[in-house]
């Protein structure tokens, strides 16, 4: 994997020299035509960061893929509501080739999928596939529920379960552990406890492309759905 991105980062950095794209509009591309990254990220630092998208990025948007098929087949009513939008947005009887001509003639039809938007959030509400996990600064401290107060040593890992915070019914409400697509629709009110890629300002830099690439797949894998 290392020596294929190094390959391929030799090929996009003659075009970016010169300012262009290589054609590719690639996530390579975005980071050496940065003004600032670009000019200062070494080939190594690159390595690293697009090994973290391939497979942070792949393994994680196949599990939410896979379990949002779960939680469709065991809901009717939300796979009735997802198909309706679906074939409202493409048109009924499409193709997947059909959809993906779509998607490249008109970039931000995703902005239309509302419920489908939905229906992906409310799966990793349900099923976040990873954690995130800090670093205890100097005197770092933390309250429980129960009022305990712990003193973690500098250095130490902290975890947060989004799991089981995504659970919690004192957070989302009796129906906490119900798959209600509609919590995420426009207007729904926002709620803290909502935290699959973390929180800003160390949020995933990968929640974007997430958000992107699992919604694409439904109108894609009808015959599945």
């Amino acid at each position: 994997m290392e020596q294929f991105i190094r390959e391929k980062k030799a090929v996009h950095a003659k075009s970016s020299k010169s300012g262009k794209s290589s054609g590719k509009c690639d996530i390579l591309d975005l980071a050496l035509l940065d003004p600032e990254y670009g000019s200062r990220a070494s080939t190594a630092e690159l390595v690293d960061q697009l090994k973290t998208f391939f497979f942070a990025g792949h393994d994680t948007t196949a599990s939410t893929i896979s379990w949002s098929y779960y939680y469709l087949s065991h809901n009717p009513a939300a796979l009735s509501r997802l198909r309706a939008e679906l074939d409202e947005v493409f048109g009924q009887g499409t193709s997947p080739a059909d959809v993906a001509k779509q998607f490249r003639e008109k970039p931000k039809c995703h902005l239309k999928l509302d419920y489908t938007l939905a229906v992906v959030k409310e799966t990793l509400r349900l099923e976040p596939p990873a954690a995130s996990a800090r670093a205890a600064p100097p005197n770092y401290s933390f309250t429980t529920s129960s009022g305990t107060v712990y003193y973690p040593t500098e250095g130490t890992m902290l975890y947060t379960s989004a799991w089981f915070l995504h659970r919690n019914k004192s957070v989302w409400g009796e129906n906490a552990l119900e798959f209600q697509p509609e919590r995420f629709l426009p207007g729904a009110p926002l709620l803290w406890g909502y935290m699959p890629f973390s929180k800003r300002p160390r949020d995933c830099i990968g929640s974007t492309l997430a958000y992107l690439e699992v919604p694409e797949t439904f109108p894609r894998c009808r015959l599945i759905l």
